[in-house]
């Protein structure tokens, strides 16, 4: 009854799990699987088999097996014989009527009976919360009935026997030549099992086959011996064991045969990925069974003996001698300090935070990175008294790493953090030679220099300035790694050259000295400054103007223009620019009287730019003799009154009045205020602070004549 409770519940498990599945047309029946050996001992050939997974076990056990033997020993002529009954598990009254228990040689029968018959049970840790919980627990607990089951078959041909999974047939001859097939029929067409079939030389093997490749590996307290997962016996299990007293006596180290499981990529590659990590990689090719051991460096002896699914026990491996070793490195030292005593040399002490008894040493080591890789310092190990180590070729310019390794006597490291140290470097490089450059048009500046050959070179720095005598501005925002620079300046000033230096930084910021001045010429786009008039004397004839000179950086010179009313300039003349003076004078003695003539100027750049023309000065000589003009003019400031005092003298007579012109800075002069002719004083309080200029000229109404303008006096307005 029990068989069929739990057979119901598995196929109501596999119905729930394949509901996605029946809404496809389905192809065919679904094919449940076996696997069947056979094994021949001359006066018998005794057959096994197992169903694949927990549902043909369920079902064979309910629908029993059925075994057919082909003779083909006589070629052409192939005797088949059906060999009886169908073979099913041992009912459970008569497996329990006679069936010891606590009988250790039939413990895997008693297994055996426990998995057809014992009392049915849930893999669920905890109450399900749900049907379909309760189900998967009972699922599990299938699986486990199943593969307990297949274990016992293997491991006892009694348990065999009872499970209906084997078969003794003593119908056969030595060397006769058979196959067995198994087949199993279930009811309905929904589901079949396939048969299963074996080939078998009924011959008594000469000699069993051992397990192959049995290998050992010593660890800390801890042995692991791996041999070889494909065999050529039908091996389900192994049973390794250990000598303590070089093979004299030996001890199982397991009560039941051992397998160690291998876990199949699953194709979720984040599952593999942890698989691979861990041992599962050499479970793949190999059993693995570990051991612990009371003391490292004791010789022990390992050999394993396999058990098939005949139930067979094979002969022992030849054992293999192996030690535990010590690999528990020691506890890691601290450095303390580091530090660059003089020139090339580094001091560096540690100290050990908690003792190791099997401390036996240490060993410096020494990286430009904090990654390393690491290069020993010391010759060969330090005492482990000793605590404090000088590196007398420290390297300089760059990063040093030091570490400390701990070293026991079985040869484990334990390595420090690492610390760092640098050289102390005052030594800046020299400074850069060959500076170069050139500015286009668009003023963008391309410099260019010959590069530093210091190993600890970092990089450079660039200044500027408009006057090879002011100071220098830095105009790198960051270190320049190249020899060259793109640097860019204002085109529309009035600043002709552009001054650069260099200096060389080296990886301890030090400074080299700057480099040798370059100079670098602007193209030149803006004209120079306007030339201003000065004061204009009319005599006779002849006119001479003053010309306030440009302070343009570019001025060479100026034009001179005149012309008459109504018609076109014309160049009258040429004067060359004195930088020593302040203004230029043109004389003209070619005028006519009572006509009147106007003046302009132009500067002229050297590169041939002109400036716009100036102001014009008008000039007239009047027919009748010159008038006088004023004498003794005075300007002084009256703090007082906020005002400029005037005063002159003057003796004519007629109809004439005083008009006083004004000039401020370096600003035309132009007519600011007239006075009649019996004032000889007058106050200017339209003014700020800077420099004034005034100059008088006298102008006469019953003869329309005029003085010259007088020479301007100057004042400074506080």
């Amino acid at each position: 009854m029990m068989i069929k409770n739990i057979g119901v519940l598995f196929l109501f498990w596999f119905v729930m799990t394949q509901v996605p599945a029946q809404t496809k047309k389905s192809a065919g029946p679904r094919h449940l699987k076996m696997a069947v050996i056979a094994k021949g001992y001359e006066d018998s050939v005794v057959v096994r088999w197992a169903p694949a997974d927990p549902e043909a076990w369920i079902k064979g056990n309910e629908n029993g097996y059925h075994l057919t033997r082909t003779d083909i020993s006589v070629t052409g002529h192939p005797v088949t014989t059906d060999l009886g009954a169908l073979i099913r598990p041992v009912p459970e009254q008569q497996l329990m009527r006679g069936l010891d228990t606590s009988n250790e040689k039939t413990k895997y029968v008693t297994v055996a009976a426990k998995m057809l018959y014992g009392k049915q049970y849930s893999t669920l840790k905890t109450a399900p919360r749900s049907f379909i919980d309760e189900v998967k627990g009972q699922h599990g607990a299938l699986q486990l009935r199943y593969m307990v089951s297949i274990m016992a078959a293997d491991y006892s041909p009694m348990a065999a026997d009872v499970l209906g999974l084997r078969f003794a047939d003593h119908g056969v001859r030595p060397g006769g030549k058979y196959i067995y097939r198994v087949t199993c029929v279930l009811p309905g067409r929904s589901v079949v099992m396939d048969s299963a079939v074996v080939f078998v030389v009924n011959t008594k093997q000469k000699k069993e086959p051992m397990p192959m490749g049995l290998q050992a590996y010593g660890y800390d307290r801890k042995i692991e011996i791996r041999w070889n997962r494909r065999q050529e016996g039908n091996f389900s299990g192994y049973f390794p064991e250990r000598s303590d007293d070089n093979g004299k006596t030996w001890r199982a180290l397991t009560r039941t045969p051992y397998n160690s499981t291998y876990v199949p990529p699953t194709g979720d590659s984040k599952k593999d990925s942890l698989l691979a990590q861990g041992r599962n990689t050499a479970l793949r090719d190999q059993q693995v069974f570990t051991d612990s051991i009371d003391r490292n460096y004791i010789s022990y002896q390992y050999r394993i003996r396999a058990i098939n699914g005949f139930g067979e026990l094979s002969p022992y491996t030849a054992p293999v001698v192996i030690q535990g070793r010590d690999l528990t490195p020691p506890v890691a030292p601290l450095i303390d300090s580091v530090k660059n005593v003089a020139g090339n040399q580094v001091t560096i002490w540690w100290r050990q935070v908690k003792a190791s008894p099997d401390l036996a040493g240490y060993l410096v080591e020494r990286s430009n990175s904090n990654k390393g890789p690491f290069t020993a310092l010391s010759a060969g190990m330090l005492d482990k008294s000793i605590s404090s180590f000088v590196d007398t070729a420290a390297l300089p310019h760059q990063a040093n790493y030091y570490v400390i390794l701990a070293v026991d006597t079985a040869r484990n490291l334990a390595a420090s953090m690492p610390r760092v140290a640098y050289l102390t470097d005052s030594i800046p490089p020299v400074a850069p030679i060959g500076v170069t450059g050139v500015i286009d048009s668009n003023g963008i500046v391309q410099l260019q220099w010959k590069d530093n050959k210091e190993q600890d070179l970092l990089g450079y720095q660039v200044y500027a300035s408009f006057n090879a005598d002011y100071q220098f501005s830095q105009v790198t925002k960051a270190v320049v790694k190249d020899h060259r620079f793109t640097d860019t300046v204002a085109m529309n000033s009035l600043d002709r050259r552009v001054y650069y230096k260099i200096v060389a930084l080296d990886k301890s910021y030090n400074h080299s000295a700057f480099s040798a001045t370059a100079l670098l010429q602007k193209p030149v786009r803006i004209p120079p400054s306007v030339p201003v008039a000065g004061a204009v004397v009319v005599k006779g004839r002849m006119v001479d103007i003053e010309w306030m000179e440009s302070r343009s950086e570019g001025a060479a010179g100026y034009q001179v223009y005149r012309k008459e009313q109504g018609e076109d300039w014309m160049a009258v003349g040429r004067l060359v620019q004195d930088w020593g003076r302040g203004s230029v004078h043109f004389i003209d003695t070619g005028i006519l009287v009572n006509r009147d003539y106007y003046y302009a100027a132009e500067t002229l750049d050297s590169t041939g730019i002109r400036s716009d023309k100036s102001f014009a000065v008008h000039v007239r000589s009047n027919a009748a003799d010159s008038v006088a003009g004023v004498s003794a003019l005075q300007a002084n400031w009256n703090a007082a009154r906020h005002a400029v005092a005037l005063s002159w003298q003057y003796k004519g007579e007629g109809d004439y009045f005083f008009l006083v012109y004004r000039g401020r800075g370096d600003a035309t002069a132009v007519a600011w205020h007239s006075f009649e002719k019996d004032q000889r004083s007058g106050m200017d309080s339209g003014v700020g602070t800077g420099t004034y200029r005034y100059a008088i000229k006298v102008v006469r109404r019953d003869s329309k004549a005029s003085s010259a303008t007088g020479a301007a006096v100057t004042v400074t307005v506080k």
